[in-house]
């Protein structure tokens, strides 16, 4: 299986995907041990004989799924919820004090944009793909991650909480807590 590190979101997955019971996903005539390949490798290293399994996100994955010689196994990170966010932006309250009405217009363009490219699949592809090193049709046939156009707590806690149970963070902590009075007027 290839991983990035102990504490990145796929090693959180797993570890809830093991202790809900989700400890055999796939066989193999030899013990599966942790790797660390980077993902535009891993076709390779599947096909060599090199790992049994490997946890992609697009663009890779769709990238490899698109040659037709593997398979989806499992979704390790519906194991932490069936949406929740994966990448932010941060800043220091100093920074946000300081910088407010710029942010505030960033908060607005970045909104702005997640609501066009949520409703506009097909019109991105022409400009993504080539950012990505994708065939467009690869591009297209891939299923589409919603973009957030709104910060809401309820997408930030379940990898909180899940990493608060694993060990990857030492304590919880109210995800509201973490998102700046201008993510929230600016909507």
């Amino acid at each position: 299986m290839g991983k990035r590190s102990p504490r990145h979101l796929c090693a959180i997955s797993s570890r809830r995907r093991r202790a809900r019971g989700s400890t055999r996903t796939v066989a193999t005539p030899k013990p599966c041990t942790s790797s660390n390949c980077p993902s535009a490798a891993v076709l390779a290293a599947l096909l060599d004989g090199r790992v049994a399994a490997a946890t992609l996100s697009n663009p890779y994955f769709g990238n490899v799924a698109a040659t037709g010689k593997v398979r989806l196994l499992s979704r390790p990170e519906d194991a932490i919820a069936k949406r929740f966010m994966i990448t932010a932006w941060f800043a220091t309250e100093t920074y946000i004090e300081k910088n407010r009405d710029p942010l505030t217009r960033f908060v607005q363009t970045i909104q702005q944009a997640a609501t066009y490219t949520n409703a506009h699949h097909a019109e991105t592809v022409p400009v993504t793909a080539p950012f990505w090193g994708l065939e467009p049709a690869v591009l297209a046939g891939m299923t589409r991650a919603f973009v957030g156009p709104v910060v809401d707590p309820k997408d930030i806690q379940p990898v909180i909480d899940a990493a608060v149970k694993y060990g990857i963070i030492d304590k919880p902590m109210d995800a509201q807590l973490m998102i700046s009075s201008v993510a929230l007027r600016a909507r």
